[in-house]
This record gives structure tokens, sequence and C-alpha cells, in this order.
């Protein structure tokens, strides 16, 4: 999925320009159980899917003080731009 989100890094952008049908891709929804059920491998990709080209920009963004990208805040993202996408299609 290529994001055309206005800020790329902002789960509410993010969300907004998913495509039509972003929640029944069968890739993503595999990684988001794997994530879910603590894999941290699977944050990656499904950063990559959601955020598309902007998924380096995300990452940075994420990146705290002290030069780390904490999967904490990944997953955090991952989840705002879900909640988001869900309030968007309700």
């Amino acid at each position: 999925m290529a994001s055309k989100a206005k800020n790329p890094t902002a789960p509410a952008d993010v969300a907004a320009a998913l495509p039509e049908g972003w929640n029944d891709d069968m890739e993503l929804f595999e990684s988001l159980v794997a994530m879910d059920a603590g894999d941290p491998r699977a944050i990656g990709p499904v950063m990559d899917k959601l955020a598309g080209e902007g998924a380096p920009a995300v990452r940075e963004s994420l990146r705290g003080p002290d030069g780390i990208v904490r999967i904490t805040a990944c997953r955090q993202w991952v989840y705002d731009v879900i909640e988001a996408a869900n309030a968007k299609n309700s």
C-alpha cells in the first residue's frame, strides 16, 4: 500500500490515506496477528504496509532522544493508525 497521507507520520493522516479494502489484506492481517502475539519482527512489515513510502519517515519520527526507535512506540503508532481508520469507516 502506498500511502498518500498529507503528513506521512501522523496516524490520522495515514489512516485517511489507506485505500479501500486495506483491512482485507491477508498479509497485513497475518503480520498484525504476529505482532499482537509478541513477535517484534512483525512490526516493521505492518508499518510498511500501513505507511507505504512514508514508513522511513514514521520510524524517524518515533526515534527517541537517545537515538533508539522503541518497539512500544512503533506498536502504539500502528494501533493509533488502526483506531483512526476504524473511526473513519464507522
